[in-house]
Protein backbone atom coordinates (compact mmCIF):
# COMPACT_ATOMS: atom_id res chain seq x y z
CA UNK A 1 0.00 0.00 0.00
CA UNK A 2 1.23 3.50 -0.84
CA UNK A 3 2.16 5.95 1.87
CA UNK A 4 0.37 9.29 2.22
CA UNK A 5 3.27 10.98 0.45
CA UNK A 6 3.19 8.52 -2.45
CA UNK A 7 -0.56 9.07 -2.78
CA UNK A 8 0.01 12.83 -2.88
CA UNK A 9 2.68 12.53 -5.56
CA UNK A 10 0.64 10.28 -7.80
CA UNK A 11 -2.57 12.29 -7.39
CA UNK A 12 -0.65 15.28 -8.69
CA UNK A 13 0.83 13.38 -11.65
CA UNK A 14 -0.03 14.93 -15.01
CA UNK A 15 -0.13 18.43 -13.57
CA UNK A 16 2.41 20.74 -12.04
CA UNK A 17 3.56 18.84 -8.97
CA UNK A 18 4.26 20.77 -5.79
CA UNK A 19 5.32 19.19 -2.53
CA UNK A 20 6.99 20.14 0.69
CA UNK A 21 10.61 19.40 1.38
CA UNK A 22 9.55 16.73 3.88
CA UNK A 23 7.35 15.05 1.27
CA UNK A 24 10.07 15.23 -1.37
CA UNK A 25 12.68 13.80 1.00
CA UNK A 26 10.39 10.92 1.95
CA UNK A 27 9.59 10.10 -1.67
CA UNK A 28 12.73 11.02 -3.60
CA UNK A 29 12.61 7.91 -5.83
CA UNK A 30 9.04 8.85 -6.81
CA UNK A 31 10.06 12.45 -7.44
CA UNK A 32 12.77 11.20 -9.78
CA UNK A 33 10.29 8.88 -11.51
CA UNK A 34 7.99 11.84 -12.13
CA UNK A 35 10.81 13.98 -13.46
CA UNK A 36 12.05 11.14 -15.64
CA UNK A 37 8.53 10.94 -17.08
CA UNK A 38 8.76 14.64 -18.01
CA UNK A 39 7.03 16.18 -15.00
CA UNK A 40 8.28 19.28 -13.22
CA UNK A 41 8.31 19.02 -9.41
CA UNK A 42 8.37 22.17 -7.29
CA UNK A 43 9.61 21.72 -3.74
CA UNK A 44 8.51 24.17 -1.08
CA UNK A 45 9.81 25.10 2.34
CA UNK A 46 7.43 26.86 4.69
CA UNK A 47 5.03 27.34 1.79
CA UNK A 48 7.55 29.06 -0.50
CA UNK A 49 9.01 27.43 -3.62
CA UNK A 50 12.74 26.80 -3.12
CA UNK A 51 13.57 24.34 -5.89
CA UNK A 52 12.22 22.96 -9.14
CA UNK A 53 13.31 19.52 -10.27
CA UNK A 54 13.18 19.23 -14.06
CA UNK A 55 14.51 16.78 -16.63
CA UNK A 56 18.06 17.68 -17.78
CA UNK A 57 16.90 18.07 -21.38
CA UNK A 58 14.75 21.02 -20.33
CA UNK A 59 17.81 22.82 -18.96
CA UNK A 60 19.81 22.06 -22.10
CA UNK A 61 16.95 23.29 -24.29
CA UNK A 62 16.83 26.58 -22.39
CA UNK A 63 20.61 27.00 -22.66
CA UNK A 64 20.45 26.34 -26.41
CA UNK A 65 17.65 28.90 -26.84
CA UNK A 66 19.72 31.48 -24.99
CA UNK A 67 22.78 30.75 -27.12
CA UNK A 68 20.79 31.11 -30.33
CA UNK A 69 19.31 34.38 -29.07
CA UNK A 70 22.83 35.70 -28.36
CA UNK A 71 24.01 34.50 -31.78
CA UNK A 72 21.07 36.22 -33.47
CA UNK A 73 21.82 39.45 -31.61
CA UNK A 74 25.48 39.22 -32.58
CA UNK A 75 24.49 38.63 -36.21
CA UNK A 76 22.31 41.75 -36.18
CA UNK A 77 25.13 43.80 -34.67
CA UNK A 78 27.55 42.53 -37.31
CA UNK A 79 25.10 43.37 -40.11
CA UNK A 80 24.69 46.89 -38.74
CA UNK A 81 28.45 47.30 -38.32
CA UNK A 82 29.03 46.18 -41.91
CA UNK A 83 26.90 49.12 -43.08
CA UNK A 84 29.09 51.69 -41.30
CA UNK A 85 32.35 52.92 -42.79
CA UNK A 86 35.57 51.81 -41.19
CA UNK A 87 37.22 54.54 -39.12
CA UNK A 88 39.69 56.41 -41.23
CA UNK A 89 42.02 57.47 -38.46
CA UNK A 90 44.67 54.97 -37.41
CA UNK A 91 44.60 53.40 -33.99
CA UNK A 92 47.38 54.39 -31.60
CA UNK A 93 49.42 51.70 -29.86
CA UNK A 94 47.86 52.75 -26.57
CA UNK A 95 44.32 52.31 -27.90
CA UNK A 96 45.30 48.95 -29.45
CA UNK A 97 46.68 47.75 -26.11
CA UNK A 98 43.55 48.94 -24.30
CA UNK A 99 41.37 47.19 -26.86
CA UNK A 100 43.28 43.94 -26.50
CA UNK A 101 43.04 44.17 -22.71
CA UNK A 102 39.31 44.85 -23.02
CA UNK A 103 38.84 41.74 -25.18
CA UNK A 104 40.99 39.58 -22.92
CA UNK A 105 38.93 40.59 -19.91
CA UNK A 106 35.98 39.04 -21.68
CA UNK A 107 33.66 42.00 -21.63
CA UNK A 108 30.51 41.28 -23.56
CA UNK A 109 29.18 44.80 -23.79
CA UNK A 110 30.60 47.33 -26.18
CA UNK A 111 30.16 50.36 -23.92
CA UNK A 112 33.91 50.43 -23.24
CA UNK A 113 35.03 50.54 -26.88
CA UNK A 114 33.51 53.91 -27.70
CA UNK A 115 34.98 55.31 -24.50
CA UNK A 116 38.44 54.08 -25.55
CA UNK A 117 38.26 56.06 -28.77
CA UNK A 118 36.68 59.11 -27.17
CA UNK A 119 39.37 59.35 -24.46
CA UNK A 120 42.35 59.17 -26.82
CA UNK A 121 43.46 62.04 -29.07
CA UNK A 122 43.80 61.40 -32.79
CA UNK A 123 47.41 60.13 -33.24
CA UNK A 124 47.87 62.08 -36.51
Amino acid sequence: MATDTEMYVYVQSGMAVTMTLTEARASLPHVLDLVEAGEEVTITRHGKPVAVVVPPVRLRNEAVRELFAHADALGRRLEEAAKRPIRSRPMSDEVAEDLLRWVEEGREEDEGIEALYAERPDPR
